[in-house]
This record gives structure tokens, C-alpha cells and sequence, in this order.
């Protein structure tokens, strides 16, 4: 009978195979959990750029149309029905239930409540008219002929939307009882609701000008005034708080718009991530810190420059 010698691998070869497989293993997980911290950071970023982009198109359209129908093709402090309202000046006279000051375009958000920044946000409120009836940003049935004014702030880590309107032309027919229906605006400050969620800081810049009734003296490019008779110069953006009360207003022509924003979702904890949430952000001209310092969070900066189309004039 012949016999047989049983064969396998000695205790070091199954040792060192062992080894090997879990340095295989070790491998994979490593590259798996690259890819996955990868595909987080990818999503926030996402996250982060999709709501912000469907908010600011959404204030876009309607900061557009700000100063639509107003006495002039010009925004300063004092134009009546002035596109963007940075005083009292810029309702009419006798338009009764004026806001207050807290609730025109100012340095500092109506709420401090929730603030997520060392700095309190901006405020911005537009007016506009409206030919026909509309919705406004509170979802309000607004009629014809009418002119919707809107407060932006930030609130809670939400940019919020606050809606108001009043007639254009004052009412000159009379209720049931004979009383001549009131000249007022109603709604503001009463069901704000949310444009943008995540956004911890909004910082707002005016581009401003100054008329140039020199053009036109000479020849060439100068010798003719354009159609409204100014041209603008020193073209520059200021903050709300530097526009002037006094002596010669500019042109407000634009806005920019900068937001200091969060992903809705926390991504892998770093040390990368927790250093730039403890630095400063610079968001337009303003730096800007975080009250709380999370290692989980992606937040981003993101900035949008408007022209206010309805305040350029023809010398643009």
C-alpha cells in the first residue's frame, strides 16, 4: 500500500498571509474612508451652494425691481418711493403707520436672537411698484397699483423675508360710512418668513456714485450730456452706515450681497476644518468670527453683486 504525506502551510507561512490580507484589508478601509470624508465635504459644498444659489435668485429678481416707477431714475435717501429705503424720506409725506427706524435698511438685524457671529447682520428693505396684482415673499395677495416693501434680516441662522405694501396713488373714495379710506401701509413686521436657511451672517455693500454734470463740455466722448443729464463718477461700494446724511446724496446703482453660510449636514471631524471655523471669515469687507467653534461644520462664503436696473439712468 502506498502512502500519502499530508501538505499545508506551516504556522509562518499562515502567519505572514495573515499579515499581508490585513494589510490589504487596512488598505481598503483607509481608501474607503477617504472617499467617504471626500464625498461628505463634496455634499456640503453642494448643499451649501444649491441653497444659496436658489435664495439669492429669489432676492435677485426682486431687487431688481426695486425703484420701479418712481419719481426719478435715481436712489438716494430722500427719492420718493425710493427703490431702496434707507429713510423715512423715501415714503411719501403723508403715508401714515411709517415703519420704524429699527425696520429700514441699517446696520444690524432687527433680532439678535440666535446670533451664530460676533457681529450682528446687516438689513436691507426695497420697495417697489406693482402694475398688476402679485404675491409677495410672504405668499400675500397684493393688488394692483400698489407698492410692496420687504425687509431682509437674518434671524436664527435663517435669512428672512418681511413683507409690507401701501397704495400708490393716495385713496380718494370713502368707505361706507363716508370716511375717506386711510392712506397706510400695512403687513410689515407681522409674518416673515424663511428665504434662505443656514445663513449665520449677511453683510450688505451699496454701490454709489456721484452725478458728473461736467460731461458734455467738450468734444469727443464729452459732448453731449446723456439723456437724464448726469454721468456717473467715482463709482465705489460703501456700507450702509458710511451713506451720507447730508450735503450731496449719491447714487445708490447697486447692491452686494454677501452671506457667511452652512451645510445642513456635519462632514468627518478635522483638524483642517475645526482651524478655519476658528479663524476669522472675511465676508465683502467685514470680518467676521463664529460664537461657536465646530470641528463638524463646512461653512462657506458666498457673494452676489446686483445692479439696480431701474436706478441706473441712461448714463449707464
Amino acid at each position: 500500500m502506498q502512502k500519502y504525506k499530508n501538505k499545508g502551510f506551516t504556522l509562518v507561512e499562515l502567519m505572514v498571509a495573515i499579515v499581508l490580507g490585513l494589510l490589504i484589508v487596512a488598505a481598503a478601509t483607509q481608501l474607503f474612508i477617504t472617499g467617504q470624508v471626500s464625498l461628505n465635504l463634496q455634499k456640503a459644498m453642494a448643499d451649501i451652494q444649491d441653497n444659496s444659489n436658489f435664495g439669492i435668485t429669489y432676492i435677485s429678481s426682486d431687487l431688481r425691481k426695486a425703484n420701479y416707477n418712481a419719481e426719478k431714475p435715481l436712489i438716494t435717501s430722500t427719492t420718493k418711493f425710493g427703490g431702496i429705503v434707507i429713510a423715512d424720506t423715501n415714503f411719501p409725506s403723508d403715508l401714515t403707520l411709517r415703519p420704524a427706524a429699527t425696520l429700514l435698511t441699517r446696520n444690524a438685524s432687527q433680532s439678535t436672537t440666535g446670533r451664530l457671529t460676533n457681529t450682528a447682520s446687516d438689513q436691507l428693505v426695497i420697495q417697489y411698484y406693482v402694475a398688476e396684482s402679485t404675491i409677495d415673499c410672504e405668499g400675500n395677495n397684493i393688488e394692483a397699483n400698489s407698492m410692496i416693501v420687504q425687509r431682509y434680516f437674518v434671524d436664527g441662522g435663517e435669512l428672512k423675508c418681511d413683507s409690507g405694501f401701501y397704495p400708490f396713488t393716495k385713496p380718494t373714495t370713502k368707505d361706507q360710512n363716508g370716511v375717506l379710506l386711510p392712506y397706510v401701509l400695512s403687513g410689515l413686521n407681522t409674518n416673515a418668513q424663511t428665504i434662505i436657511k443656514n445663513v449665520e451672517y449677511m453683510r450688505i455693500l451699496l454701490a454709489v456714485s456721484e452725478d458728473n454734470a461736467a460731461l458734455g463740455t467738450g468734444t469727443g466722448n464729452q459732448s453731449a450730456l446723456p439723456v437724464d443729464a448726469i454721468a456717473q463718477k467715482n463709482l465705489r461700494y460703501i456700507s450702509i452706515n458710511n451713506y451720507p446724511t447730508t450735503g450731496t446724496l449719491p447714487r445708490i446703482r447697486g447692491i452686494q450681497l454677501g452671506l457667511l453660510m452652512k451645510a445642513n449636514d456635519s462632514v468627518s471631524p478635522s483638524k483642517e476644518l475645526e482651524d478655519k471655523n476658528k479663524a476669522t471669515f472675511r465676508v465683502l469687507d467685514q470680518d467676521v468670527s463664529l460664537v461657536t467653534k465646530d470641528k463638524k461644520i463646512l461653512h462657506q462664503v458666498v457673494t452676489q453683486t446686483i445692479a439696480l436696473r431701474n436706478a441706473l439712468g441712461a448714463s449707464s
